[in-house]
């Protein structure tokens, strides 16, 4: 149990809630005009005057002053700085203009930390001692004992141990005391390996780690031919519209630098010739293979040209004779026109 005790003797206070009583009521705006470093906080019933301390630094400190009295200081890092700090937040309320006396002054709670020196299987202690502890590690990290006489432990794994719903610095000691044996009964033990065992494991490590670069190259390898077989449509693609894009705009440059060439021509150039100014044409010159055309064989000779038709019908099928013929058979000859006198 020495043991025990002198390594509770190392446990840090970190801080202590205490309260006092001003016995009188207070007027809290009237203190937040007055008085240094204070806020005045009204919601909706509820009104408070939070008054801070910031020098010395062993006396920084925040209270919170009610209207009936009541004074709650919480920060300080001992149980002397919490009375000292209470008795000074008294006398700046006197100064503000109110009667005051620094009564009733009482610690609730102090929160001390200490290192056990080595860590602890939280498993096994909540296994075993279950109806002291709570343990929720998907929630918080830290197991929760709750002693008999009502201080409350947070344990960490590390060996770290918060102590907490204390009221003086001899029940942190009381209850360290209590609890180091216990703990100690779940202590790890730390395995010091061998140095066949370490090289067993460095090998062991050192294959682990080819396995895993080979891994991740082939990964890396098997990525860069996937992505160059996506890229490679979309390549294409590019390619073509680009292609197409690029025979577009030449076939457009082209048709509108051909309509301009057109349009700007046919502003520069002179009006057509009229029909009466233009010459006659030549006669054309025919060739070797167009002259065989011109023959009697197939136009007829002089002779045929020259006779007429015998008849009326022949007479209006002949091409090119817009007015039928004068012939004697269809008008008659001059005997009878001799006859036609006498019957008159």
């Amino acid at each position: 149990m020495a043991t025990s005790s002198a390594s509770a003797a190392g446990s840090q206070l970190h801080n202590v809630v205490a309260t006092c009583h001003l016995a009188a009521k207070l007027d809290l705006r009237r203190i937040a005009e007055h008085a240094m470093n204070t806020e005045h906080q009204k919601k909706r019933s509820k009104e408070a005057l939070v008054m801070r301390i910031l020098r010395p630094r062993e006396l920084r400190c925040t209270a919170t002053v009610f209207g009936s009295g009541n004074v709650r200081v919480m920060g300080t890092r001992s149980v002397e700085s919490a009375r000292t700090a209470a008795r000074r937040i008294a006398r700046a309320i006197q100064k503000a203009g109110h009667d005051v006396r620094f009564t009733k002054f009482e610690v609730q709670t102090v929160m001390a930390s200490r290192d056990l020196g080595f860590p602890v299987h939280l498993e096994r202690l909540k296994f075993v001692h279950s109806h002291h502890c709570t343990y929720e590690p998907e929630l918080s990290p830290s197991l929760v004992y709750r002693m008999t006489g009502g201080a409350v432990l947070n344990i960490f794994g590390s060996g770290k141990v918060m102590i907490t719903k204390v009221r003086s610095a001899e029940e942190v000691q009381r209850a360290f005391d209590e609890i180091y044996p216990v703990l100690q009964q779940f202590r790890k033990e730390s395995h010091v390996a061998s140095a066949s065992e370490q090289e067993a494991l460095a090998s062991l490590q050192q294959g682990d780690a080819e396995v895993e670069y080979s891994v991740a190259k082939a990964d890396y390898v098997a990525n860069a031919v996937l992505s160059t077989a996506d890229a490679a449509p979309s390549n294409a693609a590019a390619t073509a519209d680009g292609s197409r894009g690029r025979s577009v705009g030449r076939g457009r440059g082209r048709g509108r630098g051909r309509g301009r060439g057109r349009a700007r021509a046919s502003l520069d150039d002179p009006p057509p010739p009229s029909a009466s100014s233009m010459p006659s044409p030549k006669p054309a010159q025919l060739s070797e293979r167009e002259k065989p055309l011109l023959d009697d064989e197939l136009l007829g000779s002089d002779d045929d040209v020259d006779e007429p038709p015998t008849t009326s019908a022949e007479a209006a099928h002949l091409p090119g004779r817009d007015k039928p013929p004068v012939d004697d058979e269809v008008l008659g000859s001059d005997d009878d026109l001799d006859e036609l006198d006498e019957i008159e």
